[in-house]
């Protein structure tokens, strides 16, 4: 993907979800996501190994969005696009833009 992406191109509705830890009524922790914002951005499905070496993980990117800046957003949030979550892996920011590195979640 470019690195100016145009307007039309962020044809993907996100919303960006944080967690919660919530005490039940029987004194155990339940991890409940909330809405956080909504976004538009840009999709392409690249996969990419990243190797972090100061914790020695390697870690798929399976896509990676494009979208403006966003100083709200943070790998301990969690991406949803329609019925789909995805984690994020990376943040990096190129200029006015965010590449947000992400995997699917599984069920």
């Amino acid at each position: 993907m470019p690195d100016r992406v145009k307007i039309g191109m962020m044809d993907r509705y996100l919303i960006a979800q944080s967690k919660e830890e919530t005490k039940t009524g029987k004194g155990g922790m339940l991890n409940v996501w909330t809405d956080a914002f909504n976004f538009f951005a840009a999709q392409s499905d690249d996969i990419v190994t990243e190797t972090f070496s100061a914790i020695a993980t390697i870690a798929p990117v399976t896509t990676t969005f494009t979208t403006h800046f966003r100083a709200d957003l943070n790998r301990k949030m969690r991406i949803k696009q329609g019925e789909d979550f995805w984690n994020i892996v990376t943040i990096a920011r190129d200029g006015i833009m965010l590449k947000i590195g992400c995997n699917r979640m599984e069920d």
